[in-house]
């Protein structure tokens, strides 16, 4: 992880997949994407059984002929990085009201730009600071954007304090 605080990014709309994956390719994207929330060098931030709940629990759109959509694999990413830190009935919450007044893509992206804004700060030791949006679900989703890369930030600066210990 180089000298930074916090070292990640997930895809952006245009660049997750345009065609439609089986559950393993789905899996394979997200666990490789994400191996900030890994523990002892497992790299399984996601599991089919947490995917069928997800699908069960209608957080995720279902697959169509076992294969899962572009817009699954969004939900996806945006459920991963914030289980940590938020039940499923919160980021399903957060999820519903977004979609409410915003597309899929573009909020998504933004929730992306969120963390990249924030990992940003954090890494060059600025305080992290919100946009100025007047909507208050684009807040909502940044407030958790900087909260999980906060999150990770401590959970990195400990791990390192436990290892020169």
């Amino acid at each position: 992880m180089n000298n930074r605080n916090v070292d990640f990014s997930i895809p952006k709309w245009n660049q997750l997949p345009d065609v439609d994956l089986y559950i393993d390719q789905v899996l394979s994207i997200v666990n490789q994407s994400l191996p900030y929330y890994t523990n002892n060098n497992e790299h399984v931030v996601l599991t089919k059984t947490m995917i069928n709940n997800y699908v069960k629990a209608r957080i995720v759109p279902p697959p169509i002929k076992k294969k899962y959509s572009k817009s699954s694999i969004a939900y996806l990413f945006v459920i991963s990085t914030l289980k940590p830190l938020f039940n499923v009935t919160e980021i399903a919450e957060l999820i519903r009201l977004t979609l409410e007044s915003h597309e899929l893509s573009s909020s998504y992206d933004e929730y992306c730009s969120f963390l990249d804004t924030a990992i940003y700060q954090i890494n060059n030791g600025e305080a992290i600071h919100r946009g100025n949006d007047s909507d208050g679900v684009i807040n909502a989703m940044e407030d958790a954007a900087i909260a999980v890369v906060c999150q990770i930030n401590l959970r990195n600066r400990l791990n390192k304090k436990q290892e020169n210990s």
